[in-house]
């Protein structure tokens, strides 16, 4: 209606709104166009309105990635805000302003400081929640995860009080990232999607299905979330970190090889100083959260050597490897390990561990099948699957201690690609009923029912002579073992 022929500066603030609903609606190319066309009218009107069009065009060219356009709009609003003594909108383009300075590699901590707490400053009492939340956002990723958590209760409190439900989303997601209880995080995420979802906010949304997924102890549904939002938003092109989030729990990988991922980032391989560094961890991996007597492990780390000898090379190991998980100090000494009078233990709530996800999976998606939720099952046997990347500790072959969880793990998924193949065949899939269950034979050649299962399939799809060819390994399977042969 404004457009039909209403006065230039509606027209202009119309425009704005339009702008700024499309962006939430991760519609920005629209939005772009919307607040330019504000910014015309007001300069073509002699307006100075230009901050509200400014601040629009800042934020969905940050959300783009395309920082220093995002950069220079902010600017530029910032001092069209303080030529019209708005400070209520002042303070929305500093809080802007200060997230994106934590955006990127090497964050402005100092600017990005600077600007949330002029935010705060300036800002009616009514609507401070976004200017505590950046105060929070700049504590986090100054590494003050006190601060942090205290400005993050505070901005949901305040957001509450003013009924801000896009403050209060932003407040949660805060309090999630610099919170150490993944169940709470996981809590204010939850709600924090909730409100973004009945606002029709899609991608804000999938920023906390992002975030659920990385979550310490997230399950395979709630994986396979977080990576279909994460290809939703790299389709629109934005980034899916928050800055300085911790959300992102430490990562230790074993299946396969062995990786320990910070951050996102792996550890690069100099900075463990040794190899009973990396040693350490994967033992404390291995005995999955329980202590084990530091005795044990100087006998495991140094077995030449003697006891009395070894007992502070462990406490200065010890050290090395909280650093290494730590880098930046953030946590406490003990978040990720503990060290008491009954032994060394990995705190497994506050690290993510792939053989553990894949135990955990393979037992859902089994029980998922026992129900007849064959959809569902489905995608969490793929996630299974796809997740083994290789035996555990493979680059332990030899060890004793690796031995249980390596049996444990590859039975977990054999019993996980068994069913998996089950359903492929029950969905009418013969060919990827055939494929899973080869690739099962490939490492459990004597599987007598995988054998059966992949001679049937292979005939009931007419590929008569596929079928031929693996009944002959089948029977050449159990002669090898002595095991009765299959009836042609």
């Amino acid at each position: 209606m404004a457009e039909r022929g209403a006065p230039p500066g509606l027209r202009a603030n119309s425009a704005y709104n339009a702008g700024e609903a499309l962006t939430w609606l991760g519609r920005y190319d629209e939005a772009i166009q919307r607040f330019g066309d504000s910014l015309r009218i007001c300069h073509e009107a002699g307006l100075r309105r230009t901050a509200m069009p400014l601040r629009g065009l800042a934020e969905a060219h940050g959300l783009r990635g395309q920082r220093e356009q995002s950069r220079a709009a902010y600017e530029e609003a910032i001092g069209a805000a303080r030529a019209t003594d708005e400070p209520r909108l002042l303070s929305c383009v500093l809080v802007g302003l200060a997230r994106l300075l934590l955006d990127g590699g090497d964050p402005a901590i100092g600017q990005a400081r600077a600007a949330a707490d002029e935010a705060r400053r300036c800002v009616p009492a009514m609507y401070v929640a976004p200017a505590i939340a950046a105060q929070g956002w700049v504590a986090l990723a100054a590494g003050d995860l006190a601060g942090a958590r205290e400005r993050g209760a505070e901005a949901v409190t305040a957001a509450r009080a003013a009924r801000q439900v896009d403050a209060l989303a932003d407040a949660l997601e805060l309090a999630a990232a610099a919170g150490s209880d993944p169940a709470t995080a996981r809590e204010a995420l939850l709600e924090a999607r909730h409100i973004w979802e009945r606002a029709g906010a899609r991608p804000a949304a999938d920023r906390t299905l992002v975030q659920l997924g990385r979550l310490a102890g997230a399950g395979a549904e709630a994986r396979a979330a977080g990576r279909s939002a994460a290809a939703r938003l790299r389709a629109l092109g934005v980034r899916q970190d928050l800055p300085g989030a911790s959300a992102v729990p430490l990562e230790i990988r074993v299946l396969g090889r062995f990786e320990v991922l910070t951050g996102g980032r792996p550890v690069p391989l100099r900075a463990w100083r040794s190899r009973q560094a990396r040693t350490l961890v994967k033992v404390l991996v291995a005995r999955r959260g329980r202590p084990v007597a530091r005795v044990e492990l100087c006998e495991l780390l140094w077995p030449d050597d003697r006891p009395d000898r070894t007992a502070h090379r462990l406490s200065v190991l010890l050290s090395v490897v909280r650093a290494v998980l730590d880098p930046d100090k953030r946590r406490p000494v003990d978040h990720h390990i503990r060290a008491d009078t009954a032994g060394i233990s990995l705190d497994t709530a506050h690290v993510r561990i792939d053989v553990d996800d894949l135990l955990s999976d393979a037992a859902d998606g089994l029980a998922l099948q026992r129900v007849g939720d064959a959809g569902r099952a489905r995608e969490v046997l793929a996630e299974v699957d796809a997740s083994y990347r290789g035996d555990a500790f493979d680059d332990e072959p030899y060890a004793d201690w690796a031995t249980g969880i390596r049996e444990e793990a590859r039975a977990a998924w054999l019993r996980a690609l068994r069913a998996f193949a089950d359903l492929q065949r029950d969905a009418g899939e013969p060919d990827q009923a055939a494929a899973s269950l080869a690739r099962l034979l490939a490492a459990d050649e004597f599987d007598e029912r995988a054998h059966r299962a992949l001679v049937e399939t292979l005939r009931d799809a007419g590929r008569h002579g596929e079928a031929r060819r693996a009944f002959l390994r089948w029977t050449a399977a159990m002669r090898a073992i002595d095991a009765p042969l299959p009836v042609p």
